[in-house]
């Protein structure tokens, strides 16, 4: 980078004594603009979080269809007592067509705090 502005400061002043205060703005300014162009952006942060939420949504999915229907249907019916008055009725057995709410009730019912 040193070299960089040296040329910069070379071709853009006239004066042939350069001075170092002519450098150190210079080199401060690119610092700045390397710094920024490197760290994520508020964007890249969300987009990262709408990834992450994706797969682990994906995966739920995947393992409540992977259960057996009998402990799903356990699962699902024990919800439904406790939270029935809060959550709809699923309308069919597949989790993928469930509203989120019933799906994760229904997930942790069957595994709880395990990680997946």
């Amino acid at each position: 980078m040193v070299e960089a502005v040296g040329y910069w400061v070379s071709t853009t002043y006239s004066s042939k004594e350069p001075k170092l205060a002519w450098y150190i703005r210079e080199c401060e300014k690119r610092k700045r603009e390397l710094n920024i162009s490197n760290s994520p952006t508020f964007r890249d942060d969300n987009e990262i979080q709408l990834q992450e939420y994706e797969q682990r949504k994906e995966t739920v999915i995947t393992r409540l269809e992977n259960t057996s229907i009998e402990e799903l249907r356990k699962a699902t019916i024990s919800v439904l007592k406790e939270h029935g008055h809060l959550i709809s009725k699923p309308t069919s057995g597949n989790p993928r067509e469930w509203k989120q709410t019933l799906r994760a009730m229904v997930y942790q019912e069957i595994y709880g705090g395990e990680e997946q």
